[in-house]
């Protein structure tokens, strides 16, 4: 047990030391060249003891005078012994190919990826003490917009935008990532993926959208659409004989919806560019109803 209290204590002394050495290391106030010849020393001797420890396990193993309950207990000893010097061996050799690291790379620690530096706690020349944060966003950028609903509703996720770069004055075409939903205010949020360029976080760009609508051949005011249980239709004026001579009344024909807005409706009708279609009334009229037409502009 007192064997065990010696190797455990003097593993905690070299713990320490390297602990030691490590913070020196990171303040800039340790020598490095000193540090690799001690620890290639400390290699050398380490080796030289996992050597003579392997002598003595095989010694142990062949020794007929020790009992056997002695001997396995030894046995654990040397055992323990030989661990302990194997992590000593790596630790310090770890310890060699980081100094050696750093002394090739003239003191210059560089991060093992690529991107912006968002925030930064380092300034040059103070003492780090392992609380200092250094956030790095990595991955392309992206251009954030803002415009009215009513100029949005047009457009839809993967819908190209121009971007202009102030700084190169070029152009380049992306697409639409995402589009949020309206604010208390009426605007859009709206986001597209920048190309590779040389941008900057807070950058200013300029951007130009446009969608190219359909053509429709058949347009209507979208107050002429009515509706019953039976389909879509609207009421065109058609003359009609009587007893009294010709008179107006409402016709009605079904359409097909095919696009609509607030105010134009897109059809399929049997129509013609003469037909009057009746887009408001002053009361409820049906097919058939006399009307008197005050044509619109």
């Amino acid at each position: 047990r007192k064997e065990w209290d010696k190797k455990s204590d003097k593993a905690f002394e070299i713990k320490d030391k390297l602990d030691k050495e490590l913070q020196a290391a990171a303040e800039g106030s340790y020598n490095y060249a000193e540090d690799i010849k001690d620890g290639k020393k400390a290699v050398q001797e380490a080796e030289r003891a996992l050597t003579a420890a392997a002598l003595q396990l095989a010694q142990a193993k062949e020794d007929n005078r020790i009992t056997a309950k002695n001997g396995q207990n030894e046995k654990k000893s040397i055992e323990i012994e030989l661990a302990s010097l194997r992590i000593d061996i790596n630790e310090k050799q770890s310890e060699i190919d980081e100094l050696d690291h750093l002394i090739s790379g003239k003191g210059e620690i560089l991060t093992p990826v690529s991107g912006v530096i968002s925030k930064s706690d380092l300034n040059y020349g103070i003492t780090l003490t392992g609380s200092e944060m250094l956030i790095i966003t990595t991955g392309g950028f992206e251009l954030t917009m803002t415009e009215n609903k009513d100029d949005m509703k047009y457009f839809s996720v993967g819908d190209e935008i121009e971007i202009k770069n102030n700084v190169s004055n070029d152009a380049v075409t992306s697409q639409l990532e995402a589009i949020e939903l309206p604010d208390s205010e009426g605007k859009v949020s709206f986001t597209a993926l920048l190309p590779d360029e040389d941008y900057r976080q807070g950058n200013s760009l300029e951007f130009n959208m446009k969608k190219d609508s359909k053509e429709y051949p058949m347009c209507i005011p979208v107050q002429a659409l009515r509706q019953d249980s039976a389909s879509t239709y609207i009421l065109l004026v058609k003359d009609k004989d009587s007893v009294l001579g010709k008179e107006q009344t409402a016709f009605r024909i079904d359409v097909t919806v095919i696009e609509k807005d607030l105010k134009t409706a897109a059809i399929a009708a049997s129509l013609s560019k003469e037909d009057s279609i009746i887009v408001s009334s002053n009361k409820n009229i049906s097919e058939g109803d006399r009307v008197r037409v005050n044509e619109m502009e």
